[in-house]
C-alpha cells in the first residue's frame, strides 16, 4: 500500500470512530433529554416545587412550580433572600437554622414551614434538600423539592378540632356515654361510667 493509500485508511478510521462518538454521545443525550422531560412531567402533574442553590451565594435556580407556590412571578430574580424573606416570620429563623445544621451534618435537609404569599394568603410547605460535597468536604451545591401540603395541615386541625369538641361533650356528660371504632372498642367514654365499673378512663 502506497502512502497515500495508508493515509486515506487511518483517515477513514479516525473519520469511523469520530462519527461512532456522535453517535454516542448523541444517543447519551437524547436519553438524558428524555429523564428529564419525564421529571418535568412528573414534578409539574404533582405540582411540586424543584430548587437548587450553590451554598454561601445567593445563587438559586428554580422551576415554574416553585414560583408559583411562594408567589413569585415570572422574570423576577430568585435568590436566597427571596426564599428566606417569604417565610413565615414564625418559621424564618427556624427554617434557615435547620437547612444551616443540615449542610453542617451532611443530612439531609426535612422542614415543614409556612409561606406567605404577597397577597397575604399563608401557605404549608414541605422542603426536602440535600446538599452535594467536595473532595474537601465543603458544600458546593444543594438541591431539594418542595410540596404544598396546605391541604394536610388543615385536615389535621379540622380533626383535633373535633377530637377536643369530643372530648369536651364526653368530659362534660353525665355518664354511661361509650364511642366504640369499628373493632367494637372503646376509644372514648364519660369520666363517671369507667369508675362506676372499677375501670381506669385512660385504659
Amino acid at each position: 500500500i502506497s502512502g497515500a493509500g495508508l493515509l486515506l485508511i487511518v483517515l477513514l478510521s479516525g473519520l469511523r470512530a469520530i462519527d461512532r462518538n456522535i453517535a454516542e454521545r448523541q444517543r447519551a443525550e437524547g436519553a438524558l433529554r428524555e429523564s428529564e422531560e419525564r421529571l418535568n412531567f412528573a414534578t409539574e402533574s404533582a405540582g411540586i416545587g424543584v430548587w437548587s442553590w450553590t451554598p454561601g451565594t445567593s445563587d438559586v435556580m428554580v422551576s415554574a412550580d416553585w414560583r408559583r407556590l411562594f408567589g413569585v412571578p415570572d422574570g423576577v430574580a430568585v435568590t436566597f433572600d427571596t426564599w428566606r424573606e417569604a417565610l413565615h416570620p414564625e418559621d424564618r429563623d427556624p427554617a434557615v437554622r435547620d437547612l444551616n445544621e443540615a449542610i453542617e451534618q451532611r443530612r439531609d435537609y426535612q422542614v415543614e414551614y409556612r409561606v406567605v404569599l404577597p397577597d397575604g394568603t399563608v401557605r404549608w410547605i414541605a422542603d426536602r434538600g440535600r446538599a452535594s460535597y467536595d473532595a474537601d468536604g465543603r458544600p458546593v451545591s444543594m438541591a431539594g423539592v418542595d410540596i404544598d401540603v396546605t391541604g394536610l395541615k388543615q385536615a389535621q386541625a379540622e380533626a383535633d378540632e373535633r377530637r377536643r369538641t369530643l372530648d369536651a361533650f364526653f368530659a362534660a356528660s353525665p355518664g354511661m356515654l361509650y364511642l366504640f371504632d369499628e373493632q367494637f372498642r372503646v376509644v372514648n367514654t364519660d369520666p363517671v361510667t369507667p369508675s362506676y365499673f372499677g375501670l381506669d378512663r385512660e385504659s
